[in-house]
């Protein structure tokens, strides 16, 4: 049953926390819970600190795992790469990446605009 765009947007904005995945350095998995974001084009956004496990481990290898939901059986995973972004004058933590400050749709897409 495959979703639009929209639908899935939807879908992601219902959660404040995903699981993200990442492989420690024996090259086993790891896991933890992150607040997050998305663009309108269902790009995911999520913070972390420089001495966080999972940031160390995405430094070594950026590959990822993130699966949203959980409150029923329809989830979404995404699998993909990691890229960390910098933004002059951007406080993530007011960014919405969370979801529990407000920035409309448009402040989200101008945010990653600026990042790209």
């Amino acid at each position: 049953n495959m979703k639009s765009t929209k639908e899935l947007y939807e879908f992601l904005n219902t959660y404040k926390l995903a699981v993200v995945s990442t492989i420690n350095p024996d090259g086993l998995p790891s896991a933890a819970i992150v607040g997050f974001g998305q663009t309108k084009n269902l790009e995911l956004l999520f913070s972390t600190d420089s001495t966080s496990r999972k940031y160390k481990n995405l430094s070594r290898n950026p590959h990822v795992a993130f699966t949203i939901g959980g409150e029923t059986a329809e989830t979404i995973q995404y699998e993909g790469i990691a890229r960390e972004l910098m933004a002059a004058g951007v406080d993530f933590s007011k960014a919405g990446i969370s979801k529990t400050p407000t920035l409309t749709d448009e402040e989200w897409d101008a945010i990653y605009e600026d990042l790209r």
